[in-house]
């Protein structure tokens, strides 16, 4: 995939933009207990996960046409990112464009070479994300790439709560391992501004127990706060 980069006179005061919200899903992957890391690492490692989640983020826009070149696209948080054991990062898959949220560019040194080709993008901001989504959807007179939010924390907070600006969840999948790994960074359902609507549940017994969920997404009316936080 070639580097996406917007072209200067596209930053101006009155910029072109594409009048709807980016759609994004979700995918989290997380033990019995909510935990999703463990001493910065993701402390179980299941194949058949990975390749589900290979399977959801390489997937084609159905919209998409064939004159579109624009693969997907996850964006993670830069510690999310250094938790994923080596050997199983997604780099050499170029149908995707990874996007690293970080807060200094600084930290993202040692990939220096992957973000000369263009398979990974560092951001700065939520803002900086959303202003390049937005001009490649408008670039392609709509939104033919599919978005994925993948983690840590603090970047699934701000998607749970509708943080995010100019952007719009509208499908949840969550791998859950039935066994409790004793995570020190714990997801936080609470508080969020989507309803879930259970689409699909696939259950797996091979070799861990883990389960599939996905979900359709509808924004609430306001926060929902669970009775127990009230």
């Amino acid at each position: 995939m070639a580097e996406i980069t917007i072209p200067k006179e596209k930053l101006t005061d009155k910029p072109q933009v594409w009048p709807e919200d980016i759609e994004f899903e979700v995918v989290v992957c997380q033990d019995e207990k909510g935990g999703i890391a463990k001493d910065g690492l993701i402390p179980w490692d299941i194949p058949a996960d990975r390749k589900k989640f290979a399977e959801i983020t390489t997937r084609a826009n159905p919209r998409r046409a064939k004159t579109i070149t624009t693969g997907n696209i996850v964006i993670m948080g830069r510690k999310t990112m250094e938790s994923i054991p080596i050997k199983n990062r997604f780099w050499t898959n170029e149908a995707r464009l990874f996007i690293i949220l970080t807060s200094d560019v600084k930290n993202l040194g040692d990939y220096a070479v992957l973000i000369k080709t263009g398979r990974i993008r560092p951001a700065l901001s939520w803002k900086e994300i959303s202003t390049l989504l937005n001009w490649m959807a408008w670039q392609e007179d709509g939104q033919f790439f599919q978005v994925f939010v993948m983690g840590g924390g603090k970047v699934y907070n701000a998607a749970f709560r509708n943080e995010i600006p100019g952007m719009t969840m509208t499908n949840l999948h969550v791998s859950t391992v039935y066994k409790d790994y004793e995570c020190d960074t714990k997801i936080v359902y609470s508080n969020q501004a989507y309803m879930l609507d259970l689409f699909e549940l696939e259950p797996h017994d091979t070799p861990e127990r883990w389960e599939y969920a996905h979900y359709i997404t509808a924004k609430c009316q306001a926060p929902v706060t669970p009775k127990s936080e009230k």
